[in-house]
């Protein structure tokens, strides 16, 4: 019996929405089923959780036989813990609960390599975004294995669409109507269903014969993700028919198998697997093009909430472009736009702020989240958009009018050359009350209210975890840290890119890079490498939605 587990994650709630995997999923389940093509028995499990991926991939393997053949497909978010363990991440995955709550690659070795069936296949099809907690850095580095975290460890035939991975390209662009899907998945159907992956010509398609023709198409179409295998993979494993037949001989899957060679599949203890990942490694642009690296100088004016981010990728652009220099300076959005629009070539600032200064020349790069954060004594974890509306305004001066503590209001804010600030007046609808206070708890002047402000999102978060009843906005990911901070719900909501994406979240803000004119060379390397797959895996890290992944644009980049 030939049995397909089909299994894709796209509508998650701790991790960004992934548009292909559903669309991938049909596509691929359809022609596995079709008798003339797979002419498998074929189970799809779209957006199922965790427990339900976990018992389904268990009863699966532990109930096929010997002479069966298993094989387990999965599209979606795959993220690591700090020992750099993969975990392949189910709709209700969550990155700080990642063993109770995803699907680790030693739980499939395992059931793998207890298998009866002689020949499984697995193939991943992930995107590949860091699963790291604040403040962590993985003990192996920035790579996940996948091969050897999904291959038992004896008597394996092992397939690989990398060793190291970052991630995984989704196809697309400007998609009207049916998501294109991935590359990888979308060479996978069509060597099938059209038989091209037949290569010899036999009727059959085969482990070996199909990773050659995934690799040749995928390469063809998006040359920096490279599938790849490790060297035990041969031509035994029998994976699909060709639906036009073979150019001369048999037909049917029962050739006979040459006692030699049946001899040894039985003698084995362990199953042949292929493991097919499209898993990408991203060679960065000094490994890609040869030769498209900045030379000179770049100096890069950054907005002080991104600048952990951006110290990190410049290291990473480094890596690849040895010969570079970079210099990163954080200030206000509006000091550093205006520092452009008076500079020479070479220089770019980072902000999520606009302004109407001449010849400036705007690149989306990444989407940013921002939340209401608050002292944890203020007594409440929700507010609706009329409350905080009215908190800012002065309507309210303590908790208590809120169902919170009886504790006064302490507004802390950033000052007027912060762009945060103006999208959150923006979003707010209302200018933030005037400057009240020194310390953020007495008030040096007249005011319905106190209010102070701080000059970086990371002071003021140090202000709300210090002071009773303090109330202020910064980059929702920065909030962790603190003991005695807490993000408030608006309406009920966290903060979430797939509910801003549907205006159910409005605290975000879409960072660019700006430059006089259009950007020097150099700037323009740096541009291209921002807009590719390691920069978009490490802003993931980061809690960054890359403006662009792979040809995926998301729609808050657009205008």
């Amino acid at each position: 019996m030939r049995t397909a587990l089909v299994i894709t994650a796209g509508r998650y709630a701790d991790l960004p929405r992934l548009h292909a995997p559903r669309h991938d999923g049909r596509q691929l389940a359809e022609v596995l089923a079709d008798p003339l093509i797979g002419g498998y028995r074929v189970e799809w499990l779209p957006d199922a959780k965790a427990d339900r991926i976990r018992r389904r991939v268990n009863e699966v393997l532990v109930e096929a036989g010997m002479d069966d053949v298993v094989l387990l497909y999965f599209s979606g978010h795959g993220v690591k813990d700090v020992s750099g363990e993969l975990y392949l991440a189910a709709v209700d995955t969550r990155r700080d609960l990642l063993p109770a709550t995803g699907v680790s690659a030693a739980f499939v070795r395992d059931l793998v390599d207890r298998c009866r069936a002689r020949q499984v296949l697995v193939w991943l099809d992930c995107c590949f975004g860091g699963a790291f907690p604040e403040g962590r850095t993985p003990k192996s580095g920035g790579d996940v294995d996948v091969v050897h975290q999904i291959e038992p460890p004896q008597g394996c035939a092992v397939m690989a669409a990398s060793t190291a991975v970052e991630y995984a390209y989704e196809r697309g662009g400007d998609v009207e109507g049916e998501p294109k899907g991935s590359y990888f998945t979308r060479a996978l159907v069509a060597g099938l269903e059209t038989g091209d992956a037949d290569l010899d010509g036999d009727g059959h398609v085969d482990a070996d014969e199909l990773y050659r023709y995934v690799y040749q198409r995928v390469v063809a179409e998006t040359p920096w993700q490279r599938p790849t295998r490790s060297g035990r993979v041969t031509g035994d494993l029998r994976v699909a028919k060709n639906p036009r037949g073979p150019r001369s001989g048999d037909t049917g899957y029962d050739i006979p198998v040459a006692p030699a060679r049946r001899n040894r599949w039985r003698s084995a203890a362990y199953p042949a697997v292929a493991v097919l990942a499209a898993a990408a490694t991203w060679f960065g642009i000094a490994a890609s093009t040869g030769g498209d690296c900045a030379s000179g100088t770049i100096r890069l004016v950054g907005n002080t909430a991104f600048a952990p981010a951006l110290t990190a990728l410049t290291r990473r652009y480094r890596q690849d472009c040895p010969a570079a220099s970079i210099l990163v300076e954080t200030k206000g959005d509006l000091a550093g736009l205006r520092e452009v629009a008076g500079a020479v070539d070479g220089v770019a600032a980072i902000s999520d702020e606009s302004a109407d200064l001449p010849d400036l020349v705007s690149t989306p790069i990444a989407v940013g989240l921002y939340s209401v954060v608050a002292n944890e004594n203020v007594g409440v974890t929700t507010i609706t958009s009329r409350q905080l509306h009215e908190i800012f305004d002065g309507t309210h001066v303590s908790w208590s009018t809120l169902g919170g503590r009886d504790v006064p209001i302490r507004l802390v804010g950033r000052g007027v050359e912060s762009g945060i600030r103006r999208k959150f007046e923006d979003r707010l609808g209302a200018p933030e009350p005037p400057l009240s206070s020194d310390d953020c708890e007495n008030a040096t002047r007249p005011a319905r209210v106190v209010r102070c402000e701080r000059g970086t999102a990371r002071q003021v978060l140090d202000v709300v975890d210090r002071v009773a009843g303090s109330v202020g906005y910064a980059v929702a990911s920065d909030a962790t840290p603190y003991s005695h901070v807490i993000r408030l719900k608006i309406d009920g909501r966290e903060p979430d890119f797939g509910l801003a994406e549907s205006s159910g979240y409005p605290f975000w803000s879409v960072l660019r890079l700006h430059t006089r004119g259009a950007p020097s060379k150099d700037v323009a390397s740096f541009l291209r490498f921002l807009g590719g797959e390691a920069a978009g895996g490490m802003m993931l890290r980061e809690h960054y939605l890359p403006c662009s992944t792979g040809g995926i644009r998301s729609p808050l980049c657009e205008g």
